[in-house]
């Protein structure tokens, strides 16, 4: 556990290739035991959570949908590492077997973009490009969408949600 209380450090820079690969492989075991035990309709991840998600469902040991907020894989694979793992994603089976909906903001200066885009690209996720907010897309995600006699409906995560299980 003490390696999940250090990711924002991690994430902060000084990072070696090393740490990092450790870090997502214990989250990930982690979160398929996790999964396992809990059955979710539906996984939420945010930056390294979003990594970690990821690689289990890579794995094929846990299918589910999920929504994931800036995932930080590219910033831990870098760009050569990504694009193998995605090539490795699809070729597995089962892929695409479970919707995956990426939320990013144009603005992060976290974890770039650029790494969503192409994850997206590859895997055949939904990006959802958001123009404002910053890495932790709290703006946006807690933003509520209005009905039209004025009474809120659901913020956007509650609704990005409830779109990926109908």
């Amino acid at each position: 556990m003490s390696a999940i209380r250090n990711i924002p450090s991690l994430l902060s820079g000084g990072y070696t290739t090393t740490v990092s690969h450790d870090v997502l492989n214990g989250g990930t075991q982690i979160a398929i035991s996790a999964v396992e035990r809990q059955l979710p309709d539906i996984v939420v991840g945010s930056s390294m959570g979003g990594a970690i998600a990821l690689e289990f469902l890579r794995t094929g040991e846990v299918a589910v949908p999920a929504v994931l907020l800036a995932p930080a894989l590219g910033k831990l694979l870098g760009d050569e590492g990504l694009e193998k793992w995605c090539a490795d994603f699809t070729s597995r089976e089962g892929h695409g077997k479970y919707p995956i909906i990426v939320v990013h903001s144009i603005l992060d200066d976290v974890v770039d973009i650029k790494h969503s885009r192409e994850l997206c690209g590859h895997i055949g996720a939904e990006l959802v490009e958001v123009e404002g907010g910053d890495h932790s897309l709290n703006d946006y995600l807690l933003d509520g969408i209005v009905q039209e006699d004025g009474t809120p409906e659901a913020n956007n995560l509650q609704h990005i949600i409830a779109r990926i299980l109908s």
